[in-house]
């Protein structure tokens, strides 16, 4: 089973975690306790880290959701293709499955050099579904904007609403 794909508590157990206090701007409620939280993901060295909240155990949710996502993005090949198509809307980067949906994604497109429309139908879905899947993170969108630059074809951009 690939890493994002294993329960929250397996998950953690293949990580270093460590909290701190920031220093950035905020005033005077920003993080005053160590709130702060960084995962380091020991087999693969992959980091994420939250420091978004003043509560650490909502860092901590935030940054293994970060987490789940760069190791989706960084193991290629074992997803599976139904967790695109899951739900009514697609799913976004708070959603549990996102990391899952991400994966899949990530594989189709590339294996289609880039080409949306392509992997859309391999995955049983509109390329409008599959497009708002890969814009809806900023570091997905790079890693699909990678793929496509590597293909010679333009970049997509977030939907402006």
């Amino acid at each position: 089973m690939p890493a994002y794909a294993v329960p929250d508590a397996q998950l953690i157990d293949e990580c270093d975690a460590t909290s701190s206090s920031t220093h950035s701007p905020g005033g005077q409620h920003r993080n005053k306790a160590e709130s702060a939280v960084r995962l380091r993901h020991r087999p693969s060295g992959l980091v994420a880290q939250c420091e978004a909240h003043r509560d650490r155990s909502d860092n901590r949710v935030a940054a293994l959701r970060r987490l789940r996502i760069r190791l989706a993005l960084h193991e290629r090949g074992a997803a599976d293709p139904a967790w695109v198509a899951r739900g009514d809307a697609p799913p976004g980067p708070d959603d549990d499955g996102y990391a899952l949906a991400v994966a899949a994604a990530i594989d189709a497109v590339a294996t289609r050099r880039g080409a949306l429309g392509d992997a859309a139908r391999d995955l049983g879905v509109s390329t409008s579904r599959l497009s708002r899947i890969l814009c809806a993170d900023k570091e997905v969108l790079q890693a699909v904007n990678r793929i496509r630059a590597d293909n010679d074809l333009k970049p997509l951009h977030p939907a402006r609403g």
